[in-house]
């Protein structure tokens, strides 16, 4: 009778294979995590200019202003308008009777709602924190560029790196809205600068 061998990996064999995949994991993690945080700026990119393209074409086809401030309840049953140029906290879409005025439930219609983005920071100029569109779809805050960038979830404000650049969002004073990369840094402070809009 003749004698069998046993099949299957040695103990060496084993050990090389679970180096490799290891090798291979440490490798890969830093890459996915870009992926994921270019990924959540892309994302929250589209959303907010669909929101801004959303406030335009409501103002014009109602005829009336339609305004976008920044929220930290802008779910709840009683949403207000934050102070402030940070809109990664939530936002509101809303009417109103006149530009730039906090949304006032007894004089407006809350649209829409966003929730807290806690992937992304995005800055409005400072000291502006309102956007409003009149009845011709045009911009009654002018100009303006928003600073979108992914952050860790204890950052406050994101980083601009070259394997994650944020986004220059830019809202025409005729009404369109446009994105375009940010210029990006390797230095943590000048990246994190990057996505701060100038005082």
């Amino acid at each position: 009778m003749p004698m069998r061998t046993a099949r299957g990996f040695t103990l060496i064999e084993l050990m090389v294979t679970v180096g490799v995949l290891a090798i291979l994991a440490a490798i890969a993690a830093p890459v996915m995590s870009d992926f994921i945080r270019r990924g959540n700026v892309t994302a929250q990119t589209n959303e907010l200019i669909g929101t801004f393209r959303f406030a335009r074409s409501t103002a014009v086809t109602r005829s009336v202003i339609v305004s976008i401030c920044p929220s930290t309840n802008a779910t709840t049953t009683s949403p207000s308008c934050a102070s402030g140029n940070v809109f990664n906290t939530g936002w509101l879409v809303y009417t109103a009777k006149a530009s730039n005025t906090a949304y006032d439930s007894a004089k407006g219609e809350v649209l829409r709602a966003e929730t807290d983005l806690p992937n992304v920071s995005i800055q409005a100029p400072t000291g502006m924190s309102i956007v409003s569109f009149d009845g011709r779809g045009s911009s009654m805050s002018g100009a303006m560029a928003f600073l979108l960038c992914a952050k860790a979830a204890g950052d406050t404000v994101g980083k601009s790196s070259p394997r994650s650049p944020g986004q220059l969002i830019t809202l025409q004073a005729g009404g369109r809205a446009g994105a375009s990369a940010l210029a990006t840094a390797t230095d943590s402070s000048t990246a994190t600068a990057k996505c701060k809009p100038a005082t």
